[in-house]
């Protein structure tokens, strides 16, 4: 179908519907249906494929930018939830483009 496996394989992570608390160091109290588990504290979205693709500006394996993964150790929870909620329209957007 020309979608790239490892888009596939992020999709498939990050589209299973999630209904729960955001964890306390998110700031966030609300109950919100998450693309994603929520993370603890310490957790990444890396997948150990750390390549980034110039087509796109972000890496191949977790679809962070440059900017996001360095920024990542030192953002608190709002902003990694804030990356974590565009990284599936990213994987779209690649199987999209490699159609």
């Amino acid at each position: 179908m020309g979608a790239l496996p490892e888009a596939a394989g992020v999709l498939g992570l990050l589209s299973r519907p999630h209904m729960g608390r955001c964890p306390a160091e998110w700031g966030v109290e609300e109950e919100v249906g998450l693309p994603h588990p929520p993370l603890r504290l310490f957790d990444s979205p890396c997948r150990s494929v750390c390549r980034i693709d110039d087509r796109f500006g972000w890496c191949v394996g977790c679809k962070r930018t440059r900017a996001e993964i360095k920024a990542w150790s030192t953002m608190d929870g709002r902003e990694r939830k804030d990356i974590l909620d565009r990284l599936p329209a990213r994987v779209q957007e690649e199987i999209e483009r490699s159609q």
